[in-house]
């Protein structure tokens, strides 16, 4: 199944393919994004691979043990 991007917990695109960049210092994922979120489509979205995550602030990402890794997307 294919990795999501998500923003605010709704699915607004997934990963169609991750590969490594000519210099070999980044990796690079094409995201195909569904047509009510090109405003995504711009310089200064960040995203971020979204893991589960236990620190001494509480537990974060807890949904990705049932539901898989995805991305977030924050405009």
């Amino acid at each position: 199944h294919k990795t999501s991007v998500r923003f605010r917990g709704v699915q607004i695109g997934s990963v169609t393919n991750v590969y490594l960049s000519d210099d070999m210092k980044d990796v690079v994922a094409e995201v195909l994004l569904r047509g009510d979120a090109k405003d995504f489509a711009v310089e200064g979205t960040k995203f971020s691979l979204v893991t589960p995550k236990v620190d001494f602030q509480g537990v974060q990402g807890l949904e990705t043990l049932f539901e898989g890794t995805y991305i977030a997307a924050l405009p």
